[in-house]
Formats: C-alpha cells, sequence, structure tokens
C-alpha cells in the first residue's frame, strides 16, 4: 500500500525538524556520491535566472526558458521504495535535506550549499522525468536520515533547500547532467559534445584544499596484484612484476591532466579503470619509482566534472552568490524555476 507523507520545513524554527521524522527509513547507500547530484520540485511560476561566470544573476521570464516544462506536476515525489516496509511518498523538497546533507559538507559557505541543493533536484527532476515521481532506487543517491544529521546541520541544510526551492538548471531546454566532484586537479573539465555545458574553470584555490594532493606507493608485487584484476578480465594478460612500472604508459591526457586512456602491456584502459582498481581519489596521476616501490601522485578528489564544491567554497567565501556559482562551472545554461 502507497501512502503520501507530506511534510513541510521552515528553517527558523525547530518544530519541522521533528515533523520531518514523520517518515523513515534507514541509510539508503548508492553509488553516486561524486558523479551526480539530486533535484526537487516545486517553486512557483516559471521565471528564470540567468546570468554569466562570475557576473550578477539576472531575472528573466520565461520565455528566455525555452524547453522548460510549461506543464509540469502540480507536486514531485520520491517514492521510498525499500523493501519490507512497503512504499511511501515524500515531498521532493523535504527528501533533498537528507540527499544534500550526504553530497556537501554542512560547514561549507551557505550559498555552496544552496548551489548544490539546486545540482540535486535537477539530478531528482531528470531522472523523474514529465511523470512527478521517481523510486528512490532509481536515483543511485546517498540518502541520511534527517533525524540523524543534528539540529544545526538539519537546520543549515533546510535553509538552503529552502532558499532554492524548486530551481532547476537547464541547457537548450532539457536538464542537465548537474555532476560535481570534491575537489578539482586545479581545472575542472571540459565536457565535450556530450555535456557542451561544461566548461574548464580554473580553480587555483584547491591547491590550498587538504584533499588536493595525494601520495601512494606499493611494492611491485602488491602493485601486480592490483593490476590483474583488470587487466585479467581485458583478454588474459597477466603483469608481471619485474615488469613495473616500465610496462605502464600514460596514452593520453585531456585538457585538465586527467589521464583518459592509459596503456598497461598491449592494452589500453580508461583512467577511470586504473584508478578504480588501485582505489585512487581521481584519474589525475602519475607514476614514478622511489626506494624499490612504485609512487603514484595524484591530484584532486573525484571525476573533476562540473561543480566543484571546494573552489565554489572558496569563492563563496568572497561573496559569490550561489547563481554566481552555478555560471562559473556551468555555461550557457539557465536557472529556471519549476
Amino acid at each position: 500500500m502507497r501512502k503520501t507523507i507530506f511534510v513541510f520545513c521552515a528553517a527558523a524554527v525547530l518544530v519541522p525538524y521533528v515533523t520531518t521524522l514523520a517518515w523513515s527509513g534507514g541509510k539508503k547507500t548508492g553509488g553516486a556520491g561524486a558523479v551526480a547530484a539530486s533535484g526537487l520540485a516545486g517553486g512557483a511560476g516559471n521565471s528564470a535566472v540567468t546570468g554569466n561566470a562570475g557576473g550578477t544573476g539576472i531575472f528573466a521570464g520565461a520565455e528566455n526558458a525555452a524547453g522548460a516544462n510549461a506543464a509540469a506536476p502540480a507536486q514531485r515525489f520520491v517514492i521510498l521504495d525499500r523493501g519490507a516496509g512497503g512504499e511511501s511518498q515524500v515531498d521532493v523538497e523535504e527528501y533533498l535535506i537528507g540527499l544534500v546533507a550526504c553530497q556537501i559538507p554542512a560547514e561549507y559557505e551557505l550559498e555552496t550549499i544552496k548551489a548544490q541543493a539546486v545540482l540535486a533536484r535537477t539530478h531528482i527532476y531528470k531522472q523523474m522525468g514529465a511523470s512527478g515521481a521517481v523510486m528512490e532506487s532509481a536515483l543511485d543517491v546517498d540518502y541520511e536520515e534527517p533525524q540523524n544529521l543534528g539540529v544545526e546541520v538539519y537546520r543549515r541544510i533546510c535553509e538552503a533547500v529552502q532558499a532554492t526551492r524548486g530551481l532547476v538548471i537547464r541547457y537548450d531546454g532539457e536538464l542537465i547532467d548537474p555532476l560535481f566532484h570534491r575537489v578539482s586537479a586545479g581545472s575542472t573539465r571540459e565536457g565535450g559534445a556530450l555535456r557542451p555545458y561544461l566548461r574548464p574553470a580554473e580553480c587555483e584555490g584547491d591547491y590550498a584544499s587538504p584533499d588536493f594532493l595525494h601520495e601512494f606507493s606499493w611494492t611491485r608485487e602488491e602493485l601486480a596484484v592490483k593490476l590483474n584484476g583488470i587487466t585479467g578480465a581485458a583478454g588474459g594478460m597477466t603483469v608481471r612484476p619485474e615488469e613495473l612500472p616500465q610496462v605502464m604508459q600514460v596514452a593520453e591526457k585531456d585538457g585538465a591532466g586527467y589521464v583518459t586512456a592509459m596503456q598497461i602491456g598491449a592494452a589500453i584502459f580508461t583512467g577511470e579503470e586504473v584508478q578504480f582498481a588501485l582505489g585512487l581519489p581521481s584519474s589525475c596521476y602519475v607514476f614514478g619509482e622511489e626506494d624499490g616501490r612504485v609512487t603514484c601522485t595524484v591530484k584532486g578528489s573525484g571525476h573533476g566534472y562540473g561543480f566543484d564544491q571546494y573552489g565554489a567554497n572558496e569563492r563563496a567565501k568572497e561573496g559569490w552568490s550561489f547563481e554566481e556559482l552555478i555560471h562559473f562551472f556551468f555555461e550557457n545554461i539557465v536557472l529556471i524555476s519549476e
């Protein structure tokens, strides 16, 4: 049996902190922490917000938001399909609180958290389509129950969600893939033809992040075991310890320095395949040798596409608004309330 639960959040008081607990369920984990945000619904009218990188947001009429859903659902829900307890519906705006809390540090600037809320809402809307509802399992996101957040974290995330209620990001009339990551390798990555709205944005402030530079090392035997996990699946090729690291060659990097193709022996792998096989925080890496061990220096944390949370937060400290932050990392897009 499906039941509908409405919970409304008001950042100025603590009563909503209690009422949010009306719907329950354990922490739902997915694989998209560094890959995609989620989105919400609600909001009034079809006013749009436009702007430029680092510029001031400009409110424009709906005619400038080509392709926006003119017949948007009156309400949107996430259906909690968590198994034995049956299904329940939660308003998207309320669901965002537990979602955004998992995606970005609560101590970040409020404008940065607002931007993340817009990304999260956009993801949910995109997965939802025109139906007005989406299964939680289809979102593939991490989620934390609001009652586990603590009063101050709840209040802060709730304020960010409320302040951006209904806002989503569109490019050429379509909802974007709202990609984000924790720290870039010094610049975000270009999206190419598939995601032309992803611009390479310089993020010099990321150099100061504790998550910017990482050092790894393995014995040749340890590294061979890890690499054979992917080379074996690629046709039975076995990497011998004595061949390392000479048998490894970076075949291609993109403009931001991330490895896009890695040659191991006669086989070619993506930079991400090697990254995941070795448990590295990003695919911006370089290998070397030191004291008989194979070393690896890695820059950044996450895939490097889209919204750089740390870099955005450094700009928010300088007074940038959430609209300006979004336009800095995504170009030729429209922020629109739906």
